[in-house]
C-alpha cells in the first residue's frame, strides 16, 4: 500500500523500492521464504498504479540532467556548514558499518544513500532519515552514556535528522545560510 501511495505522489519512489528490494533479498536469501519473492513483485508492481504508468520509475533519469534551477537537487556547497555536516555524518556511518559483522546489503545500502546525499541536498534528508536508526545502533553505548537515562537512543536519531533539515534550510534560505571562511 505505501508503493502504491508513494507512487502516485512523488518521483523518488525508485530510491524508496530500492532500499526495500535489497531488504526483501537480504530476507530471501536469509529465510528462503517464497513469500518474501511475492513482496518485491508487489512492491514493484503497485507504483505502477499510477496516472504515469512505467515513467515513474524513469522520471529521476528525465529529470535529473535538467535540474539547475532546483534549489534542492543541487549539493551543498563545499564551504558550508551543511557540507561538514554531511561529512560528519558520512564519516560516522562508515565507520559505524565497518564496526559490524559486514554485511553486503547494508553496505550498498549506505554507500549508496551517502552518494546520492552528496549529490543533492534534498537527498542528505532522505539519507538521514534511513540511516540514523543504524547509527542509534552501532553507537548504542556511546550514545546511551551521552544522553544518560535514555532507554533507547531516540534522542540522537531525532537530533541528526533535525541537523540536517535546518542545514537544507539555511540552504534554501539566505537570510539563514551559513558560510565556514
Amino acid at each position: 500500500i505505501l508503493f502504491l501511495v508513494w507512487g502516485n505522489s512523488h518521483g523518488s519512489v525508485l530510491l524508496g523500492l530500492g532500499i526495500c528490494c535489497l531488504d526483501l533479498l537480504r530476507n530471501y536469501l536469509t529465510y528462503r521464504k517464497p513469500s518474501t519473492l511475492l513482496w518485491a513483485a508487489a512492491s514493484i508492481i503497485l507504483p505502477l498504479f499510477n496516472p504515469s504508468g512505467i515513467g515513474i520509475y524513469t522520471l529521476f533519469f528525465e529529470i535529473s540532467g535538467h535540474t539547475d534551477f532546483i534549489g534542492e537537487w543541487q549539493s551543498y556547497p563545499t564551504d558550508s556548514l551543511q557540507f561538514l555536516t554531511l561529512l560528519v555524518f558520512a564519516g560516522a556511518s562508515l565507520a559505524g558499518l565497518c564496526r559490524l559483522p559486514f554485511d553486503i546489503f547494508s553496505a550498498v545500502k549506505i554507500s549508496v544513500l551517502l552518494i546520492l546525499a552528496f549529490q543533492s541536498s534534498r537527498n542528505a534528508i532522505v539519507a538521514a532519515i534511513f540511516i540514523t536508526p543504524c547509527l542509534s545502533t552501532w553507537y548504542r553505548q556511546i550514545t546511551l552514556a551521552i544522553l544518560g537515562r535514555f532507554e533507547k537512543a531516540t534522542g540522537l536519531c531525532i537530533s541528526l535528522v533535525i541537523i540536517m533539515n535546518i542545514a537544507n534550510c539555511a540552504l534554501a534560505n539566505p537570510y539563514l545560510r551559513l558560510e565556514l571562511d
